[in-house]
């Protein structure tokens, strides 16, 4: 499954992240083209092309300012993500229709003969619950089995879904305390990876499905053996065959204990890689496995160390 040509890649600031907004300056004017005035002759294809192109960029930038501007506070629904922060608002009308998950649960809800929503209802999956305001609020642990998606990768989820832009993952968020770590496949870049994969596969969005898939694909040959624990339980609860495939070979040829594995995996997955270890014995130090970056960082550390 290769992804959809709507997903497009911005630049390297986060407006998630830092709260800046493409629309808070002044709007360049659209192209001249044929009934667009600018004085009319000769519009060929290329400038409706650029019309078009410029008019979708505009449109996602002014969907963007629903997520961040507070003065255009017209959302009509929160998501409860269980970290003890604010609800995050959200408008079902753009959820609906970016995403069939969100259609359903919808539609469900609309569908029910007295309009009401208990807290009960949420309990059984994916319903919702009436606050003091009467808008229903969507617990985060019922729309996602386990509520594995956090706050940051959800508002990233979020972007994307109502600009069709994927924005860089905060550095904050992906980055961890390890001062010589390149932080390409470090536990916050896989965590946040593995949650954009959760959301992703959860509410149906085959392409970003696909572009994590590829994403998770090389952390494995780059990170520990215990970081790949968390791509391994996405991969088997994702049904992603070839990730699950790869993790399932790199862990068996590991040394990661016995213990690790049938507290952290399934059971069918922990067996399978008993089983391959019974024919194969992993190498003493998980050497079988070229892990560069662990290298690098056992080596820069007494260069780190020498220069404090």
């Amino acid at each position: 499954m290769e992804p959809s040509s709507s997903i497009t890649f911005a630049s390297s600031s986060s407006y998630l992240s830092n709260g800046s907004s493409p629309c808070s300056g002044a709007l360049a004017p659209l192209p001249a083209a044929d009934g667009w005035g600018g004085g009319g002759g000769g519009g060929g294809g290329g400038s409706s092309s650029s019309v078009e192109a410029v008019s979708l960029n505009r449109l996602s930038s002014n969907l963007e300012r629903l997520l961040l501007d507070s003065e255009l506070d017209c959302s009509d629904a929160d998501v409860d993500v269980a970290d003890g922060g604010p609800p995050i608002p959200v408008h079902r009308c753009i959820l609906a229709v970016r995403s069939s998950f969100f259609h359903d649960l919808f539609r469900a809800r609309g569908s029910r003969s007295d309009g009401a929503v208990t807290a009960s209802a949420s309990a059984t999956g994916g319903g919702a619950g009436g606050d003091v305001n009467g808008r229903p609020q969507y617990k985060m642990e019922d729309l996602v089995p386990g509520g594995r998606v956090g706050r940051e990768a959800f508002l990233a989820f979020m972007g994307y879904l109502y600009t069709g832009r994927l924005r860089p993952a905060p550095l904050d968020v992906v980055s961890c305390a390890d001062l010589v770590c390149p932080h390409d496949s470090c536990p916050p870049a896989i965590r946040f990876a593995v949650e954009l994969m959760y959301a992703a596969w959860t509410f149906r969005i085959p392409e970003l499905m696909s572009l994590f898939q590829r994403r998770l694909m090389n952390f494995v040959d780059k990170t520990l053996a215990e970081d790949v624990l968390p791509i391994l339980q996405v991969a088997f609860h994702s049904e992603l065959t070839q990730v699950r495939e790869k993790c399932v070979q790199r862990i068996a040829r590991s040394d990661l204990d016995i213990l690790s594995l049938d507290k952290e995996l399934p059971p069918e997955i922990a067996d399978e890689i008993k089983k391959i270890r019974q024919k194969s014995p992993p190498i003493d130090g998980d050497t079988i496995i070229s892990d560069p970056v662990h290298e690098k960082r056992l080596t820069a550390i007494p260069k780190f160390l020498q220069s404090c």
